[in-house]
């Protein structure tokens, strides 16, 4: 029997630190998601409705959102870096696999941020904390030419102009999915966040 931790194919094992197994975006990746998970692949109506009744983590993830996250993926060609205060508990290969069962099957997370203390050392400042850590992500990794945050948090800092910002409330909607795609599917020359 697999562990719970296998991935499904050898190709999915990227550097657990976050920053890629070639230190770089590569081209095949020039679209690319920070990816939060509570207020986007989940939400208060998802939990009042009583779906997340078991203490299994893959049911966090509501299977409609998850859908939207698929139509991104598949309309884009996109790829994901967990930015949720989720990698802190599970790694983001065990993540990616709860949201490909849930109803992203095409989903690809290549890494994940790296955490605030690491990247600041001091009292995260609630105002840029996220935004922060994706900042590091993409001074280790390099810019790719399209990119977008999808999170229902502002703390973004000088990032926010990239945010797709969703709400805890209902989490991922047709209306963020329209803007991703608009914004990953950008005409070169334009910037894809701005």
């Amino acid at each position: 029997m697999a562990d719970s931790r296998s991935v499904e194919r050898a190709s999915d094992v990227v550097d657990p630190r976050g920053i890629g197994t070639d230190r770089g975006v590569s081209a095949q990746h020039s679209a690319l998601i920070f990816l939060d998970i509570d207020g986007v692949l989940n939400s208060a109506r998802w939990m009042e409705e009583g779906h997340m009744r078991r203490l299994d983590w893959e049911e966090h993830f509501d299977p409609w959102a998850c859908s939207f996250l698929e139509e991104v993926t598949q309309r884009t060609g996109c790829v994901y870096v967990l930015s949720s205060s989720w990698r802190l508990k599970d790694p983001f290969f065990r993540v990616q696999q709860w949201i490909r069962k849930r109803g992203a099957p095409s989903v690809r997370i290549i890494g994940e941020t790296p955490h605030y203390a690491a990247v600041r050392g001091d009292i995260p400042i609630a105002h840029d904390r996220r935004g922060s850590e994706i900042a590091a992500w993409l001074k280790a990794n390099g810019e790719p030419a399209r990119w977008a945050i999808v999170d229902d948090s502002d703390d973004m800092g000088p990032l926010l102009p990239r945010l797709v910002r969703t709400t805890w409330r209902e989490g991922l909607q047709r209306e963020h999915v329209e803007e991703l795609v608009r914004r990953l599917t950008a005409h070169k020359g334009e910037r894809s966040g701005e």
